[in-house]
């Protein structure tokens, strides 16, 4: 029996489908009912009637999110809505395929899948964080994403210095990271990253600054705009690309971290 979040997915896809369409008003009444359940039981065999109920529910989730939104007017009964088209804010949350923030259990487990040694305090964040988002709290999920962003740049920092060979080096290095703020340690290390950046393989080197440096400032500024009662708003636009550019910048975080456990820190 398909649970709630395989269902979101399903009608995530459906809703792809749609979305690519030439018109984008789309109705699920009548005969377009039935198209949406045979899609729905060519992937999940086992559907049943109750199921439709649960459908119901994920469809008033995203016109609550702004997803999709009632377009013209009709009866609806069961699984046959009205008309709906998807919002230009729904268009970007669908453009997300690989981590799809509107399904924090996969979005989570992928990231899990995709880095083994993921810390556990960057995963209770980065859910709390996802699940924050999905229910609107606009002033909670950037906080929450900020502080995985920072748990895993402390990692990066420390593996660094664990990986200096140079002892005057690495003592100059500890003294630039006495400072609370993450914003000083963060620039300690990335004056370092430059000089080492020549040396460290392809993978890592490329467009180290975009996924770096500017993805950690991003979600660094956002969640200072937000943490403090400045009275500053967020909107979801810049909150979705946060949690949509996190795992790049994650796992090049990690690569980085893989690599200083095995490598020395030369620059």
């Amino acid at each position: 029996m398909p649970t709630y979040a395989d269902l979101r997915i399903a009608v995530m896809d459906w809703l792809r489908g749609r979305n690519n369409a030439r018109d984008q008003q789309f109705s699920l009444y009548t005969g377009e009912s039935w198209a949406f359940r045979g899609f729905l039981m060519q992937k999940f065999p086992e559907f049943r009637e109750d199921d439709c109920t649960t459908v119901c529910d994920i469809m008033y989730e995203f016109v609550s999110q702004g997803i999709i939104t009632p377009g013209q007017g009709g009866q609806s009964s069961g699984m046959e809505w009205p008309w709906y088209r998807v919002t230009p804010y729904g268009r970007k949350v669908l453009e997300a395929r690989e981590y799809v923030p509107h399904d924090p259990d996969g979005y989570l487990a992928k990231l899990q899948t995709d880095i083994p040694t993921l810390d556990p305090i960057i995963i209770r964040y980065l859910g709390e964080g996802l699940r924050c988002r999905v229910s609107g709290y606009l002033l909670a999920a950037p906080v929450m994403i900020g502080c995985a962003s920072e748990k895993a740049m402390m990692i990066l920092i420390e593996t660094f210095r664990d990986a200096i060979t140079d002892a005057a080096k690495k003592a100059v290095f500890e003294r630039d990271l006495k400072p609370f703020a993450i914003s000083k340690k963060y620039e300690a290390l990335w004056e370092r990253l430059k000089l080492a950046q020549a040396m460290l393989p392809p993978a890592l080197k490329e467009d180290l600054q975009v996924l770096l440096d500017q993805v950690f400032d991003l979600i660094r500024t956002v969640r200072n705009d937000v943490g403090h009662p400045t009275g500053k708003v967020v909107d979801r636009e810049t909150v979705l690309a946060n949690f949509i550019l996190f795992p790049g910048y994650c796992k090049r975080v990690y690569g980085l971290i893989e690599h200083y456990r095995h490598n020395p820190a030369i620059f």
